[in-house]
Protein backbone atom coordinates (compact mmCIF):
# COMPACT_ATOMS: atom_id res chain seq x y z
CA UNK A 1 0.00 0.00 0.00
CA UNK A 2 2.88 2.33 1.26
CA UNK A 3 5.10 1.46 -2.18
CA UNK A 4 1.67 2.41 -3.89
CA UNK A 5 1.70 6.06 -2.15
CA UNK A 6 5.04 6.44 -3.12
CA UNK A 7 4.79 6.39 -6.60
CA UNK A 8 2.00 9.74 -6.44
CA UNK A 9 2.99 12.67 -7.84
CA UNK A 10 3.98 15.90 -6.05
CA UNK A 11 6.06 14.06 -3.16
CA UNK A 12 9.05 14.98 -1.93
CA UNK A 13 11.84 12.86 -2.09
CA UNK A 14 11.62 12.62 1.81
CA UNK A 15 8.27 11.62 1.42
CA UNK A 16 8.75 8.84 -1.06
CA UNK A 17 11.67 7.45 1.10
CA UNK A 18 9.32 7.13 4.30
CA UNK A 19 6.90 5.35 2.23
CA UNK A 20 9.09 2.95 0.69
CA UNK A 21 10.22 2.40 3.85
CA UNK A 22 7.12 1.69 5.43
CA UNK A 23 6.40 -0.85 2.71
CA UNK A 24 9.58 -2.31 3.00
CA UNK A 25 9.08 -2.78 6.94
CA UNK A 26 5.67 -4.42 6.29
CA UNK A 27 6.79 -6.87 3.68
CA UNK A 28 9.41 -8.06 6.21
CA UNK A 29 6.86 -8.39 9.12
CA UNK A 30 4.52 -10.48 6.81
CA UNK A 31 7.45 -13.04 5.67
CA UNK A 32 8.54 -13.69 9.71
CA UNK A 33 4.50 -14.12 10.03
CA UNK A 34 4.37 -16.58 7.04
CA UNK A 35 7.41 -18.82 8.14
CA UNK A 36 5.95 -18.67 11.56
CA UNK A 37 2.59 -20.11 10.40
CA UNK A 38 4.61 -22.64 8.28
CA UNK A 39 6.38 -23.97 11.63
CA UNK A 40 3.48 -24.20 13.36
CA UNK A 41 1.33 -25.82 11.01
CA UNK A 42 3.89 -28.33 9.79
CA UNK A 43 6.01 -28.63 13.41
CA UNK A 44 9.41 -28.01 14.03
CA UNK A 45 11.23 -30.90 13.91
CA UNK A 46 13.38 -32.13 17.12
CA UNK A 47 16.87 -30.67 17.48
CA UNK A 48 19.48 -33.49 17.39
CA UNK A 49 23.34 -33.28 18.29
CA UNK A 50 26.00 -35.61 16.63
CA UNK A 51 29.32 -35.96 17.98
CA UNK A 52 31.71 -36.85 16.12
CA UNK A 53 34.91 -37.33 17.92
CA UNK A 54 35.10 -38.03 21.58
CA UNK A 55 38.11 -38.17 23.76
CA UNK A 56 38.52 -40.09 27.05
CA UNK A 57 40.95 -39.73 29.57
CA UNK A 58 42.11 -42.69 31.74
CA UNK A 59 40.03 -43.37 34.66
CA UNK A 60 36.84 -41.57 32.65
CA UNK A 61 33.96 -43.15 32.09
CA UNK A 62 31.80 -42.65 28.61
CA UNK A 63 28.78 -44.68 27.09
CA UNK A 64 29.00 -45.80 23.06
CA UNK A 65 26.11 -46.03 21.37
CA UNK A 66 22.54 -43.99 20.97
CA UNK A 67 21.13 -42.82 24.20
CA UNK A 68 17.24 -42.36 23.75
CA UNK A 69 16.38 -40.23 26.83
CA UNK A 70 12.92 -40.64 28.23
CA UNK A 71 11.07 -37.59 29.71
CA UNK A 72 8.46 -38.11 32.08
CA UNK A 73 5.78 -35.34 32.10
CA UNK A 74 4.30 -35.89 35.48
CA UNK A 75 5.26 -34.20 38.00
CA UNK A 76 8.29 -35.58 40.00
CA UNK A 77 6.43 -34.76 43.60
CA UNK A 78 3.89 -37.65 42.86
Amino acid sequence: MRCNEAMLGGQTFEGKKVNVDYATKMLRTFIIQVEALRKYRTGVPPQKMIVGRVNISEGGQAIVGTVNQRIDKRDSRE
